[in-house]
């Protein structure tokens, strides 16, 4: 999982919904740097064969992403958003998406690409990843696009939960 924002909440409800189903592991807390991802891969103490791992990759340099995809291979890539942190170092968000792109040119062949169609930069860039890597499956989520893939409404929210609808 990686964006601008969302990358540990994402990674935690994936946990969530997948540790009642199968052997799950997650990154911990928010450690989302190649240093933090090796921490927590190494102080896993079992990884079994037929496991899932949930990491959040972050990108504060130009080549964090890359440098992550070239440790852990994905067969599933999450792209939440594109949004202007860390501006100083990308100096543009179309070269922030580029860079965070990594992450699904870097899957698995026949892998899986999942991307917020909320935020219009993914929604257009779902194209050009079309084209550059024809096998991959693609999926969209949505709170506002009711043509994506899985789309959340009747949201709801307090500070002990949170309920939606999906469709």
């Amino acid at each position: 999982v990686t964006g601008s924002s969302g990358k540990t909440s994402v990674k935690n409800i994936i946990y969530d919904i997948l540790k009642d189903k199968e052997i799950v592991f997650k990154t911990k807390k928010s450690f989302n740097t190649l240093k933090g991802i090796e921490i927590s891969i190494n102080d896993l103490k079992d990884i079994y064969v037929n496991s899932t791992l949930v990491l959040e990759m972050g990108a504060k340099k130009k080549n964090d992403i890359k440098e992550i995809c070239r440790l852990v291979k994905a067969d599933i890539g999450i792209i939440t958003n594109i949004l202007p942190q860390h501006l100083e170092t990308f100096k543009s968000i179309d070269n922030k998406k580029k860079k965070k792109s990594n992450i699904i040119l870097s899957i698995k062949e026949n892998g899986y690409a999942i991307f917020n169609i909320d935020d219009i930069r993914l929604k257009d860039y779902i194209k050009v990843i079309k084209e550059k890597r024809k096998d991959l499956k693609i999926y969209t989520y949505s709170l506002n696009d009711k043509s994506a893939y899985v789309y959340a409404y009747d949201i709801k929210y307090s500070l002990y939960n949170t309920s939606f609808k999906i469709k």
